[in-house]
């Protein structure tokens, strides 16, 4: 039986899309700064992903991704098919930059983090903890697919 979010969680993180749109590069920049000093080895495997930055360029670009596709996510979560194209993308960039299960709890627990500092008063417990659902369900979902890819490979 294939998982899915409750109607609760999906209309609580679609409430938020806005507020992703407005804040999400804030949100993305701070987790990544928090990630990266308590994770330092992490780093390497964000820059490795982004393989469109050029020689000289910085990699401020990947929060600015990051955010787009928390934005995304929270508008199309009622319509995850939307979605398809971009986890593909996304799966075998993760992939390539091998990035782990254990990966996605890291990150996860830095980007709640963010969205707590960043939003302040509006990151309501409920608001919380149906971001920390919707984050979990598309945490699986990208560790199933990466495990298809890696098998695939071989």
């Amino acid at each position: 039986m294939e998982e899915v979010l409750s109607e609760e969680t999906i209309r609580i993180v679609k409430s938020t899309a806005p507020a992703m749109k407005q804040h999400g590069y804030r949100i993305c920049t701070r987790m990544f700064e928090t990630l990266f000093e308590a994770h330092p080895s992490l780093a390497s495997m964000f820059r490795k992903e982004d393989h469109t930055v050029q020689p000289g360029e910085s990699y401020e670009r990947q929060p600015l991704l990051v955010a787009q596709a928390v934005h995304a996510y929270a508008f199309h979560i009622d319509n995850l098919t939307a979605l398809e194209p971009a986890i593909q993308r996304i799966t075998h960039k993760h992939v390539f930059a091998d990035v782990r299960p254990e990966h996605y709890q890291i990150v996860g627990e830095h980007l709640m983090q963010s969205v707590r500092l960043v939003l302040g008063e509006a990151a309501t417990p409920e608001v919380c903890q149906a971001w920390q659902e919707a984050y979990d369900f598309l945490a699986r979902l990208f560790i199933q697919t990466e495990a298809r890819i890696r098998h695939s490979l071989g």
